[in-house]
């Protein structure tokens, strides 16, 4: 069944917070027993780097003391998705519209407990071919509205673009609320007392299935309404219409403008006698 799972993150460069995340998302050095790791894809490198890991330690290393080297975004992967990765690069993206430097890195247990994905990113964007301090130098700002005071609104607009790439798997998916029943982990049953959990971790998933079918066929019903609403508006607008003049041809004119006449019709005033020699 499919989680709503999407938190953001953010590291400072005086820390070098880059590359040690960019390390520990994809499991290298002394992350190297991180065994979930099963994909990392880098996108949109600039010339400067050959991998992300490069990349990141730029930005620890060129962005001011107290600035972000990155952003990171960590979300739940459904487990109705047959190919992990590729929904998991569809859900990139549509986030970041190929305007970000990224890499991104799926996670995945042998048993598909928990599949998740962190995508790591710069908030600037791309200027290829130019050097290292040009990046990131104020010729290349932050996305503002991933950065600045609307990055609220930034995150809530993405977590619209992820529940919407839920439910092109699963259509009837609704995101879950505060209030919904804690389902829990799958446990391996060894004890009697593993056994009466199970059961009961059971009773509280059919119980969350039913209430989001429940909540799902609502959603339904009220945009049949909304649509019913909007057609009988429609259909009252086409009736106030006034209705359109009839077309007229060139040969047709008002019976007044027969009565009008030309320049030549006007009869012209005589001349004033010549005054004498």
């Amino acid at each position: 069944m499919a989680s709503f799972y999407l938190r953001t993150q953010t590291g400072l460069a005086c820390h070098g917070a880059g590359k040690k995340h960019s390390r520990y998302i994809s499991g290298l050095d002394k992350y190297a027993h991180k065994k979930e790791v099963k994909h990392v894809v880098d996108g949109n490198l600039p010339s400067f780097a050959n991998d992300a890991v490069e990349f990141f330690d730029q930005a620890d290393k060129n962005e001011r003391a107290n600035g972000r080297s990155y952003r990171s975004i960590v979300f739940a992967i459904p487990r109705e998705a047959k190919d992990k990765l590729a929904w998991a690069q569809e859900l990139t993206n549509a986030m970041l519209d190929n305007k970000h430097t990224y890499r991104l890195a799926i996670h995945l247990d042998d048993e598909g407990h928990n599949p998740h994905a962190h995508l790591q990113f710069s908030e600037r964007g791309l200027i290829e071919g130019e050097t290292v301090k040009d990046f990131f130098s104020r010729a290349n700002p932050k996305e503002k509205k991933i950065s600045g005071t609307a990055s609220k609104r930034w995150l809530a607009d993405m977590k619209d673009v992820y529940l919407g790439q839920i439910r092109k798997l699963v259509p009837t998916y609704v995101r879950p609320n505060s209030k919904e029943q804690k389902i829990g982990q799958k446990r391996e049953i060894k004890t009697e007392q593993d056994q009466k959990y199970e059961n009961e971790r059971q009773a509280r998933e059919q119980n969350v299935q039913n209430i989001r079918l429940l909540s799902a066929g609502l959603a339904e019903c009220e945009a049949a309404i909304e649509f019913e609403k909007l057609a009988i508006e429609e259909a009252k607008q086409k009736q106030a219409k006034p209705a359109e003049a009839p077309k007229l041809n060139g040969a047709w004119k008002p019976a007044f403008m027969s009565l009008r006449k030309t320049p030549f019709d006007i009869p012209k005033a005589p001349r004033p006698p010549r005054p004498p020699n």
